[in-house]
């Protein structure tokens, strides 16, 4: 009988045996601000649509060398994948080895299923890491019900997210914030439900 009760409870047992090495052993939190910007490949990914790739290389990329001269390492978009890999594993490949991530959304990215994939393995990066390292850009207003789900998760758990205006107060304040979540990956208290 009571082997059969241990049978039947072992997931219980087996978490409350987890629960009581954790108290006894305790466990190191891993903390993303000890980890600096040159400690990785990539010092800032840009992922976009390739529909946008005009805007990056017109708008984006000259204000970053303009405004923030020691970003030297940047990979812009499906350029630095390495062509060596399969294009998933180039993806994860470049997010894992990138301080910050930034996915540029708008309205053609929204039905395309390659750029969905590709915010679904950066959020699952941000999961495994438990790091902060996901920034959303929006170029364009893009109607709720046209979000991917995991976007409209992502913006629910008040995650860094900017909108790109034509004026030049609101550009004003999206260099400023930038350059605030460029400073640090902040560690992370829950997960996405991926």
């Amino acid at each position: 009988m009571t082997g059969f009760l241990i049978y039947r409870k072992r997931w219980w047992l087996n978490y409350k045996i987890f629960l009581l090495k954790l108290f006894v052993l305790g466990y190191e939190q891993h903390d993303g601000e000890d980890l600096q910007a040159d400690d990785y490949e990539y010092q800032l990914n840009i992922m976009c649509h390739d529909d946008d790739d005009d805007w990056v290389h017109g708008v984006l990329r000259p204000a970053l060398e303009e405004r923030m001269p020691h970003l030297q390492r940047v990979a812009y978009g499906d350029d630095a994948l390495r062509v060596s890999m399969y294009y998933i594993d180039a993806v994860y490949h470049i997010i894992d080895n990138s301080y910050k991530t930034v996915l540029l959304l708008s309205n053609h990215c929204a039905d395309d299923a390659w750029f969905i994939t590709k915010v679904r393995v950066a959020l699952e990066h941000v999961n495994e890491t438990g790091l902060d390292k996901v920034m959303l850009v929006f170029l364009d207003d893009i109607p709720d019900e046209r979000l991917p789900y995991l976007v409209r998760l992502f913006l629910s758990r008040d995650r860094p997210n900017l909108l790109w205006t034509e004026d030049h107060d609101g550009q004003d304040f999206f260099w400023a914030y930038f350059e605030k979540c460029m400073r640090t990956n902040p560690q992370i208290n829950h997960v996405l439900p991926i």
